[in-house]
């Protein structure tokens, strides 16, 4: 499971990556207060990802642990230790999170397409009207 979640954890990342500049574009190209709001759903499954995976690599899952700045030869045995029980408690937590933003940005491309095909044919009634 740990193995499932860290590739889930991976994989959304990529996608988040390669995604965020489009919803830029978008809201500069198209101002509909429909896609506003689903891109509000895209940010937030982005940020909710992002506190998942910090607590999830921080090992934070039973709180802090006080730090000291002697280094700490069991740490890395620890945290792994943590991952692990933090996927036994939550299994596909990370995978479905990935699923769930994958289906977002899905939405707002078909409904960036559906803008796109609407702007086109209102620039070809425009243009039939100047003949």
């Amino acid at each position: 499971m740990k193995a499932r979640d860290e590739d889930s954890i991976t994989s959304a990342i990529q996608q988040v990556s390669d995604r965020l500049p489009d919803l830029k574009v978008y809201s500069k190209i198209y101002p509909d207060p429909d896609l506003g709001l689903m891109m509000v759903e895209a940010y937030k499954d982005v940020i909710l990802l992002a506190r998942e995976a910090t607590a999830y690599f921080q090992g934070s899952t039973w709180g802090k642990r006080k730090r000291s700045g002697a280094p700490d030869l069991n740490r890395d045995r620890l945290t792994s230790l943590e991952r692990q029980l933090y996927s036994l408690g939550r299994p596909a937590r990370f995978e479905t999170m990935e699923q769930a933003m994958r289906a977002n940005f899905n939405r707002l491309r078909v409904k960036c397409d559906m803008l796109l095909a609407q702007r086109v044919e209102g620039l070809e009634k425009e243009m039939e009207g100047k003949k």
